[in-house]
Formats: C-alpha cells, sequence, structure tokens
C-alpha cells in the first residue's frame, strides 16, 4: 500500500529570542514570532489532524494563486512560544502585545518588528487557535512581502510601495507624513546632485555664475523661438500676469546689454559629473527607503514613550552597571592574589638559593667566629662561620633564615650594624678576617635601609 506524501509544515525554532536572530540572519531567513495562550489546543503536536491543517498550505488557499508552503519554509524561520512563558515575558518586554493570538514578523538585521497579525478589527475570534481565515490571510502578506524584500548583502532594502492591508498591522507614520518625508530625501538628492555639477565645473574651469547665465540665455533664446516673431518682450511679460500688478511691469522696459562671449569648452567633449550609488536610484527607491526608515524611527519613539518599557531599560542598565562594577572588584581581588603568589614563590627560591650557597657549618671550636643577627620584632639567629669564609655567607644566612632577599643589594656598613666598630665600606666579597671580627659578633638589620 502506497503512503501519502505528507505536507511541509512549518518546525517551530527551539531557542532564545536572541538566539531566534542569530540563526535568522545566519540561514536568511525571516523570523516569524507566534504568541498563543498557555492552554491551546491548534497547532500543536498533539492536536488532530483537521486542527494542524492551518499550517499546511493545501488546506489553506490553492496553489495555482500563491506560492506553496515550501516557499514560505526556505524564507521563514518560525518561533511559536506560550503566552506565560519566559521566552515570551521577554518578547513583550521590547514589543507591546494587545491580544492573542498575536503573529509579527521581525527583522534579523535591525530587531525592529514589521508586521503584526491579530483580531480582524477588534472581532470576537476564538482565543484557544489560529483561524483558517486569518493564517490564509498571514501567508498572502508573507507572499507579498518575499516578494518586494530581500535579506542579501547587496539588498539595498525594501522596494515595495504599496500598502499592507488591513490585516497587517504596522508600526508606521501617516501618509502625509511619510510624503513629507519622501520629499525631503528627494530635496537633499537634489542638492546633492547640484553640488556635484558644481564641483565639475570648477574642475573644468568655469564657475557656477557662468553655468547658470548660459541656462538663462538658452532659457530665454527658447522662449523668444516659441512664440510668435511679432510678439515682442513687452507682449510675453504682460501675457504671463493676470493681476493689476501685471500691467505695471508690462510697461517697463528692459534694457539688457549685450554681453561678451566667453571662452566655453567645445561640445565635443562633454563634462563628466560623477555619480553616487544613491544617484541611480529610481524615485520609487528613494521613497520606499525613506518609508522604512521613517517606520523605524516611529517603532523606536513609541517604544522609548512606554512608561513599562523605559522602567525596564532603567532596571537593566543598573544591573550591568552592577555586574561591570562586581567583575572589576573580582579581576583586582585576583590579580592582587596573582602577584602575592609571585612574590612569595620569589622569595622562596631566593631563600632555597642562599642556603645552596651556604658554606659547611664549622665546629664549635677557638677557630671559628660565632654570628648573630638580631632582627625586627627581637629574633635572633645564630651560626658558626670561618675566618676565610666571605661577608656574603652572612648575607646568604640572613636570607635562607628570614626572607629579607633585598638585602644582597645593599651596601653591608648601612645594613648590618655592629655593638663594635662600624663596618667599613666595603663589598659583600671581603673575607671575614679582614673586618677584624670578634669571636663572637652581634650584627643588628637595619630594615629600614632594606625598604
Amino acid at each position: 500500500m502506497q503512503q501519502q506524501p505528507t505536507e511541509p509544515v512549518l518546525e517551530s525554532f527551539i531557542g532564545s529570542l536572541d538566539a531566534l536572530e542569530r540563526a535568522a540572519m545566519r540561514q536568511s531567513k525571516w523570523p516569524l514570532v507566534v504568541l498563543q495562550p498557555s492552554t491551546y489546543s491548534a497547532l500543536t503536536p498533539s492536536s488532530t489532524s483537521s486542527s494542524r491543517t492551518a499550517w499546511r498550505s493545501n488546506a489553506l488557499h490553492r496553489r495555482s494563486s500563491l506560492p506553496t508552503t515550501s516557499h514560505l519554509i526556505d524564507n521563514i524561520i518560525l518561533w511559536r512560544r506560550t503566552a506565560a512563558s519566559s521566552d515570551a515575558e521577554r518578547y513583550t518586554a521590547f514589543f507591546p502585545v494587545d491580544g492573542l493570538p498575536h503573529i509579527a514578523l521581525l527583522d534579523p538585521r535591525s530587531g525592529e518588528r514589521l508586521c503584526v497579525w491579530g483580531n480582524e478589527e477588534g472581532a470576537n475570534m476564538d482565543g484557544n487557535q489560529i483561524s483558517e481565515q486569518l493564517w490564509s490571510k498571514v501567508q498572502q502578506n508573507l507572499v507579498h512581502f518575499l516578494e518586494s524584500h530581500s535579506l542579501e548583502d547587496d539588498a539595498l532594502g525594501p522596494m515595495h510601495t504599496q500598502d499592507k492591508p488591513w490585516a497587517v498591522r504596522t508600526r508606521r507614520i501617516s501618509q502625509t507624513d511619510g510624503t513629507s518625508a519622501s520629499s525631503s530625501v528627494m530635496e537633499d538628492e537634489e542638492a546633492a546632485i547640484a553640488a556635484a555639477i558644481k564641483a565639475s565645473l570648477a574642475d573644468a574651469g568655469l564657475s557656477s555664475d557662468t553655468f547658470n547665465d548660459d541656462d538663462s540665455d538658452m532659457d530665454r533664446s527658447e522662449n523668444s523661438t516659441s512664440t510668435d516673431g511679432n510678439q515682442t518682450l513687452d507682449e510675453l511679460v504682460s501675457a504671463s500676469s493676470n493681476d493689476d500688478q501685471s500691467d505695471e511691469r508690462s510697461n517697463v522696459d528692459l534694457d539688457i546689454p549685450d554681453r561678451p562671449q566667453r571662452d566655453l569648452p567645445p561640445p565635443s567633449t562633454p563634462i563628466q559629473i560623477p555619480l553616487r550609488r544613491a544617484d541611480t536610484l529610481p524615485p520609487s527607491s528613494v521613497e520606499s527607503l525613506s518609508s522604512s526608515y521613517m517606520e523605524r524611527m516611529d517603532s523606536r519613539f513609541r517604544s522609548f514613550q512606554d512608561p513599562q518599557l523605559v522602567e525596564i531599560r532603567r532596571l537593566r542598565e543598573e544591573q550591568d552597571a552592577e555586574l561591570a562594577r562586581s567583575l572589576q572588584e573580582d579581576r583586582e581581588r585576583e590579580r592582587k592574589e596573582h602577584d602575592e603568589a609571585n612574590r612569595k614563590a620569589l622569595v622562596k627560591e631566593h631563600m632555597l638559593n642562599a642556603a645552596a650557597r651556604l658554606p659547611d657549618e664549622p665546629p664549635e671550636d677557638s677557630q671559628c667566629l660565632t654570628i648573630a643577627v638580631r632582627l625586627s620584632g627581637g629574633k635572633r639567629i645564630t651560626r658558626r662561620f670561618k675566618h676565610s669564609d666571605m661577608l656574603q655567607s652572612i648575607a646568604d644566612f640572613v636570607i635562607a633564615e628570614s626572607g629579607i632577599i633585598a638585602l644582597a643589594k645593599a651596601e653591608p656598613c648601612l645594613a648590618l650594624k655592629s655593638a663594635g666598630a662600624p663596618l667599613k665600606r666595603v663589598s659583600w666579597h671581603v673575607q671575614l678576617s679582614e673586618l677584624s671580627l670578634s669571636n663572637r659578633t652581634m650584627f643588628t638589620l637595619n630594615e629600614a635601609v632594606l625598604l
């Protein structure tokens, strides 16, 4: 028995809202958000086949009139959540939701909400399911949207100029504001083209006055040739006015002196005017870009006017600042602990090296020296040395016992103070026999010099 082919369905994306936008950018798809109540029966894997057909193409529209659902699968990524989920709460923190069910289309590049579908102008609708009529209109709008929008790298933006149907609620400004914004964009483009022409004329050795004078001459010559040869300039002026002041202007004699001929470039070498990419766009594309920009600015303005969203942003900024301060304190504490560990390791290394350099301690007899060193805090260390040992051996003994590694770089006469005669200005590499020390000598370590 041959199994009938299954119809394609939109599978819901598993992940957060941020992960949805990243996945949509990687796959070049438009995110479609669907929010439903916490308990619903339609469009779930456990529902019946008759309710699941709302996601299938053949049950909602004909193949001959609209593309199949596989076309939407290639360009749409579905993100379906219940209203009580944490992902839905994060979504509603950024975008207001009027009611359920809620269907919206997002822009993965900017995070703006482009379209919203819901109840038909306040008509009553079962909140536990999405009707086939609503989903059919959603698919129609998505098909028209995909025909005029693209997520490719070289796409300039939305290219459509038609208004969306009433079932699609968009965050947009009025038609009057959109027209004024489009006209302002066109005026900016015309000003940019005029500036480019002026710069080109300056490079060619001509001034803007020359360009304007030549245009005025050409306009006057065309007007004179288009009118009757017997018609004078006064008659043209009087014919163009329809009020009382026109009679006064018609009686004024225009005395225009002949201007000298200027050297102009030959007509065979036209002036090249540099064009930008925006200058090559048709007016409809410029109007579409302006309308899309104004829609996004209006959406951001409305979001900043919502007190709940403003409070959420403020709390998030305070949390981010507290997190940054805590991270800075943790980094500072870890740095101090790391420096202290390195210092202790360095001291231990010097103590081991100093102990290894110490000569063997001689037995106690009259031929040896007994050296005692008093440290800070009253601690005293004692050891026997030979008369032939170096003064460096006493320094190594102190370093090995106390860990004061700065003693090796200090001068002996300043670091060690004797109860008897002070030490001469000698180096650490002098023998003890040259210092005229008694058999029992006590030194006091001057740690103030070693700091």
